[in-house]
């Protein structure tokens, strides 16, 4: 599927949206590129889920401006979205193919029931009662049926909420094979920061309804500023943290994975640790640096937030 060059596929510019008194989201501009797997991450009660809602046209906005491939009416701007928004619900005594021939009949227009299908992987109980499916089953259904009419843009909401890893791998799988293959753009509202991480080339950070950060991953992380941090293990853990404590410069700030210890480095390299440890009597047995984490950057954005 070709994407047009020039407009943006989601450009969402000024979106505020109250509740009463309440402020839900405030003065939102995000742009999001034809192509792009972008996360929008939050925790719960940023303004996540509202912010979908504007964009699909559920609920109204006090402000702002919303266009989709360069289209901003808000019937004509829908036709080329797909969406999943919090759990999607069944027919539980239909089939998922009959569930999905009745959406597909009242989308109006030509989709592909049988593609639809194949594409999530669920071809094989398309004639099972969705009562019988499992929760991974029904979020594939509900990807199935947004992709019902080729959309252009996937507007998903927590697409992995409640899935086991078996499960939350398939959908992201799925996800970047849509992007791949199909040429989709993907808008992907999600409190999971790995997951972001791990998917999305591109993300915008929301906090109590404000746009805190947005940008490329990869140039949000390489801008990071901060000590160097590796995991040490070591076959004796008591011996390998009394040596630690004893060096100037070496902070310990945890236990990473198989039980290592997580440690910041001040005024030395891992070359000079490693050196450092042997001479006192550890026996060094992993010694792994890392990289900077787009926890560590939304941590900070949320507080440079609540300094301002």
């Amino acid at each position: 599927m070709i994407q047009d060059p020039v407009c943006p596929a989601l450009e969402v510019r000024g979106l505020t949206r109250r509740y009463g008194s309440r402020t839900v989201v405030e003065d939102l501009s995000i742009r999001v590129e034809a192509g792009d797997l972008h996360g929008f991450l939050g925790p719960n009660g940023a303004g996540k889920t509202t912010t979908l809602r504007c964009i699909l046209g559920l609920i109204h906005v006090d402000a702002g401006e919303i266009s989709i491939f360069g289209e901003t009416d808000p019937v004509a701007r829908r036709r080329t979205v797909g969406a999943v928004v919090e759990t999607p619900r069944f027919h539980e005594w239909m089939s998922g193919r009959a569930n999905l021939e009745e959406s597909a009949a009242y989308l109006g227009r030509e989709a592909d029931v049988d593609d639809a299908l194949h594409r999530v992987g669920l071809q094989d109980r398309a004639g099972d009662l969705v009562k019988a499916y499992s929760h991974g089953m029904r979020q594939r259904l509900g990807l199935a049926r947004a992709l019902l009419g080729r959309p252009r843009l996937l507007l998903l909401d927590e697409p992995t909420g409640g899935l086991d890893p078996r499960g939350m791998r398939e959908v992201r799988d799925l996800l970047r094979l849509l992007v791949r293959q199909d040429g989709l753009t993907v808008f992907l509202s999600s409190h999971l920061l790995a997951e972001v991480e791990a998917l999305c080339n591109r993300v915008s950070i929301l906090d109590r309804g404000r746009l805190v950060a947005q940008e490329d991953v990869s140039v949000l992380l390489e801008r990071q500023v901060t000590d160097e941090v590796v995991e040490v293990g070591a076959e004796d853990c008591g011996r390998l943290r009394q040596a630690l404590a004893d060096l100037p410069g070496v902070e310990i700030t945890g236990t990473g994975e198989a039980g290592r210890t997580l440690v910041a480095l001040h005024q030395m390299t891992p070359a000079e640790l490693n050196r450092s440890l042997l001479a006192a009597g550890v026996a060094v047995s992993a010694l792994v640096p890392k990289g900077p984490r787009l926890e560590d950057l939304y941590l900070e954005s949320v507080r440079s937030e609540d300094r301002s």
